[in-house]
């Protein structure tokens, strides 16, 4: 009985530390490399030096960043006017929002893994598929959204 509350009192403060950060570019580079982000730390030390699920990004007017791997992840994404996301065609999980006031390129596979709303501020046309999982997708007001590819 002791380990089990061991356990789940271990559990229960591992997972009450988790923290979302905020990863703002500093310049253009690969969203995998740490150089190109500057890291706002909610509370305590950065465990990652990269964005995923839990932190939110944005992505700086006139940077570009892009993707060398799938499944890179974000709780939200931010695109600045003039910036420009590089997709490559490779797949994006989107936790939580994703606005575009810049440019995606490279037509990418998206998963929406969570209630989740897409704005963007330009008419947006993507050819790769997306995913709704484990929530709804809201279309932002006002957007365009052209596909020529699945809606899952």
């Amino acid at each position: 009985m002791n380990k089990i509350f061991i356990f789940l009192a271990l559990t229960f403060l591992g997972l009450n530390n988790i923290k979302a950060h905020t990863f703002v570019s500093k310049a253009s580079g690969g969203w995998s490399t740490a150089s190109t982000w500057t890291i706002t730390v909610v509370t305590g030390t950065a465990t990652n030096t990269t964005p995923g699920n839990l932190d939110n990004v944005i992505i700086n007017p006139g940077h570009s960043v892009s993707l060398s791997a799938n499944a890179s992840s974000f709780k939200s994404l931010v695109i600045s006017a003039t910036a420009t996301l590089a997709t490559a065609s490779k797949q994006i999980w989107a936790y939580g929002n994703m606005t575009n006031n810049g440019t995606i390129t490279g037509n990418p596979i998206i998963t929406f893994r969570q209630n989740s709303t897409f704005s963007s501020s330009t008419p947006y046309t993507n050819t790769g598929d997306w995913y709704i999982r484990e929530g709804n997708l809201t279309i932002a007001s006002g957007v365009t959204v052209s596909r020529n590819s699945s809606m899952w």
